[in-house]
């Protein structure tokens, strides 16, 4: 009797779990397949994104004199390989752009590893999704270039648009900057464009970012020059120069003899200039030699980085031509 109330529980217990499982199996059913894919492959994605950053951005490469190196592996190794939803020939400058922002905090965290990996889970999580931002951002208002509602549509994109202004990819990367600066500056860039008779999505797109850095540039040159102090840049200008820069984030695409150079040039225009002379204004002397050396360095890798990748992909374009051109000549003729 003992065993037949076993075998009977028995039974009870394996019907239990099989209308469960049906049950689960019912509710999987009801599961959009489509969410659930894009789940999986969200997932993915942040973990390879992860994994690619771990050997760009770790102590040695962020601690080391070799910037440049770590720039390049970001936007030659990494971004540009990644299925951004930005017009190809876009591709180069976003990545250029948040290459730069992303060196530059990264190194500004490098003495705390946990701060490090932090900025790479959260740039991980959001730049499938923020990066083609910008695009979007340009092409809305690309059509409202001389439209009495360009400044309120701009300042709403800005003030609505999640994504736009992450640390990685900044619309206005700076406090001081203000949004109806920005919305000036793209009206002007797009009205210019216009009368140029330029009509690609892309070349206004890249130009949007071109302009946020200078901009930016420009802003972080106008504190560094509230902050500065006549006397002691004519008094000793290489010294000076030396100590100002050395670990200024602005310029983290510098290597250590980099910097040094640009001072070197500076402290001569400062001599040169003040002689000496302790009312002549050595720190605009300074920064301007500066900065525009440090414009001039940014102006020629990213036209350096835009060939290159302009080529890859025009090469990639020309030999799929070639492929249909043989297979068309390969087909017999119709009868």
């Amino acid at each position: 009797m003992q065993a037949k109330v076993a075998l009977i529980t028995t039974a009870l217990l394996l019907l239990t779990q099989y209308t469960s499982c049906a049950r689960l199996k019912s509710s999987l059913k009801q599961i959009d397949s489509t969410k659930l894919d894009a789940t999986i492959n969200s997932i993915s994605t942040k973990q390879q994104c992860l994994d690619s950053l771990s050997h760009i951005f770790y102590s040695e490469t962020l601690n080391g004199d070799d910037p440049m190196s770590v720039f390049s592996a970001y936007v030659n190794d990494f971004c540009t390989k990644q299925p951004l939803e930005v017009p190809n020939a876009v591709k180069a400058s976003t990545c250029f752009y948040s290459g730069y922002f992303i060196l530059k905090y990264m190194i500004s965290k490098r003495s705390n590893p946990d701060n490090i990996e932090t900025l790479k889970i959260d740039f991980c999580s959001k730049y499938t999704d923020s990066l083609p931002k910008r695009t979007d951002f340009v092409k809305t208002l690309k059509v409202k270039a001389n439209d009495e509602d360009f400044d309120n549509v701009c300042i709403d994109q800005l003030q609505t648009q999640s994504g736009l202004n992450y640390w990685f990819d900044p619309i206005d990367p700076m406090v001081s900057i203000s949004q109806q600066e920005i919305c000036d500056l793209h009206k002007k860039l797009f009205n210019s464009l216009q009368k140029k008779g330029v009509t690609s999505l892309a070349e206004y797109v890249s130009f949007s970012y071109l302009i946020t850095l200078d901009l930016y540039l420009n802003a972080n040159q106008q504190e560094d020059y509230e902050s500065c102090i006549n006397t002691k840049v004519v008094q000793d200008p290489e010294n000076h120069c030396t100590a100002y820069i050395k670990d200024h984030l602005i310029f983290s695409l510098w290597n250590s003899t980099e910097r040094v150079a640009s001072c070197q040039d500076a402290s001569r225009a400062v001599t040169q200039t003040c002689n000496g002379e302790m009312g002549c204004d050595g720190c605009a002397v300074e920064l301007a030699h500066v900065y525009q050396g440090y414009q001039n360095f940014i102006n020629d890798i990213y036209s350096q980085m835009f060939q290159k990748y302009e080529s890859a992909i025009f090469t990639s374009l020309d030999s799929e031509n070639k492929k249909q051109e043989e297979y068309r000549i390969g087909m017999p003729d119709k009868v």
